[in-house]
């Protein structure tokens, strides 16, 4: 009886245990979003920063950079497994570090030299008729064909810019 009820302590210990592990796992993997949507943002407040003095000289300029594709084009994924997508690397997640090389992510000042396993997208919107901007995060953790989404905007308002205050999980896997 008492190994019986020893095996049950640690049956029940072993699966907490597992579960814990995996959303530590699960938010370690999420860890890249937020200094990376950080970094996209704050390249985002420059540039409208220099629109908004280029504009007080009479200067028409856009408050933002153009639109931007989903960079890297290559899902972070190999063989049904979340691979690292690797700047220039061979690997089937390698990819092109030119890819970071367009108009949009040079104005912002973004591009990603170590693996990461999200990819990275700029939204040039308006949000209620104000000039604005989504930054977005694309992470399929466990490819299967569902990505993880998360998001951080900000519009002009008055001449201003008013930030989203916070990342936004827009979809989960």
């Amino acid at each position: 009886m008492e190994i019986a009820l020893t095996l049950v302590i640690i049956m029940v210990t072993a699966l907490i245990a597992w579960g814990l592990f995996l959303r530590y796992r699960t938010l370690s993997r999420h860890a890249e979003v937020p200094e990376n949507l950080k970094l996209i943002f704050e390249g985002a407040v420059t540039f409208s920063d220099r629109t908004a003095l280029k504009r007080k000289m009479g200067k028409k300029a856009p408050w933002f950079p153009e639109s931007s594709g989903t960079t890297p084009s290559v899902r972070c994924c190999s063989k049904g497994i979340s691979q690292p997508c690797v700047p220039g690397g061979k690997e089937f997640t390698g990819y092109s570090q030119r890819e970071w090389q367009t108009d949009t992510w040079k104005a912002l000042h973004f591009q990603l030299k170590d693996p990461h396993l999200f990819r990275y997208e700029f939204k040039k919107t308006s949000i209620a008729e104000y000039p604005g901007f989504y930054a977005q995060a694309y992470g399929d953790l466990n490819c299967d064909g569902k990505e993880s989404i998360f998001r951080r905007s900000g519009q002009i308002r008055g001449g201003k810019l008013e930030p989203g205050l916070s990342i936004e999980k827009v979809q989960d896997e």
